[in-house]
């Protein structure tokens, strides 16, 4: 069998005609000193800024990107630019309507209110994401001073996100 093998692969090129392949054309490429894209226009060549600058959790808006923060009351948040890496991104954020202080009710509230709002940022719903919401609510403290603000999240629960999330359909 490895003789025919050999015969059938050796036989392949019997009687081929051989000829000198075709010039390849030259083409001549403009030196690239690095610093401008081909049609001219200059490069960014800073990275993003992934130096957490601490904000006032009131602060926080919509395209905001921050890293996670450990514990349950939180007063700053480190925000970071969405080009760098980060763990949270905010996505939307609404008023609650309860009325009076409820722990449990602002939670249930946050949780259906910021699952409600998932598909229109990200393109697909809640249940068919991979993705997880993360939701800041009032404190007792800051309920005291008038904070009805719910501020949703969404992160990659596997890994930290570099840009944004919006459309993702994942």
């Amino acid at each position: 069998m490895a003789m025919s093998i050999a015969v059938l692969v050796s036989g392949c090129a019997v009687g081929a005609p051989q000829r000198e392949p075709d010039p390849l054309p030259t083409i001549e490429i403009p030196e690239f000193d690095g610093t401008q894209l081909p049609s001219g226009a200059a490069m960014n060549t800073e990275a993003p800024d992934a130096d957490p600058q601490q904000a006032d959790v009131f602060s926080l808006k919509v395209g905001d990107c921050l890293n996670d923060t450990a514990g349950i009351f939180i007063e700053d948040v480190p925000l970071v630019d969405c080009a760098a890496e980060h763990d949270l991104e905010v996505f939307d954020e609404f008023s609650t309507s309860t009325g009076a202080f409820d722990p449990i009710a602002l939670g249930d509230e946050a949780d259906a209110g910021c699952t409600a709002r998932f598909e229109s940022f990200i393109g697909i719903s809640y249940d068919a994401s991979t993705l997880d919401v993360v939701s800041y609510k009032p404190t007792a403290e800051s309920w005291m001073t008038g904070d009805r603000l719910i501020s949703c999240m969404v992160e990659d629960p596997s890994v930290k996100t570099v840009g944004s999330l919006r459309g993702a359909a994942r």
